[in-house]
């Protein structure tokens, strides 16, 4: 069965959008709760490897730096470069 309404792939990636445009309008609190609540659903339907729960980290990443929520975004900063080296491989970049 394919999700639907708030599940849905294109539902979540608006959502995201609109998170990094909170980012950057400075509102950077209400953009962590955004995006803290797409990684929730993005986790409901895909695996914490896949290209768009990465992608979304790395945006949370910008709002907790901006939190100043450094030990926290560092952490998972570090865990979304070794997803991104195990899913698309060391010589992604490189091309």
């Amino acid at each position: 069965m394919q999700n639907q309404g708030e599940l849905h792939e294109k539902t979540l990636q608006i959502k995201r959008d609109i998170g990094v445009v909170l980012l950057h309008k400075r509102e950077f609190k209400k953009a962590l709760e955004m995006l803290e609540d797409v990684l929730e659903n993005f986790r409901r339907i895909y695996e914490e490897s896949h290209p768009e729960f990465i992608a979304t980290r790395v945006i949370l990443v910008g709002a907790l730096m901006n939190l100043n929520e450094l030990d926290k975004a560092v952490e998972i900063g570090r865990d979304v470069c070794r997803k991104y080296k195990n899913t698309l491989g060391a010589n992604h970049l490189k091309h």
